[in-house]
């Protein structure tokens, strides 16, 4: 099967099919879960309560799911994955 990739990259390199895209989405099922199981107002009140702490404590929320992505890439790399590869697609971790 022909690809318009470049050469040297794979379909793995591309965002969507990257390892630590697996545990973003698996991050976003878990959260999908909890709040499906709240009721209607619950709902609408987590999500409205999670986005005013997020915007109030943006950076310090933002470091982390960085360190949440960065404990699950060096899982990952436990497992044998090699990020040398993404790196070079311009997947790496900044």
């Amino acid at each position: 099967m022909s690809s318009n990739l470049p050469p040297g990259v794979t379909d793995g390199m591309l965002p969507g099919n990257r390892p630590e895209d697996g545990a973003r989405e698996a991050l976003e099922e878990w959260a999908l879960l909890e709040l499906c199981s709240l009721k209607s107002d619950e709902f609408k009140r987590a999500i409205l309560i999670g986005k005013a702490a997020i915007e109030a404590e943006r950076d310090e929320i933002d470091l982390l799911v960085d360190n949440a992505i960065h404990d699950e890439r060096e899982s990952l790399e436990m497992e044998g994955w090699q990020p040398a590869a993404a790196d070079a697609a311009g997947g790496g971790r900044d």
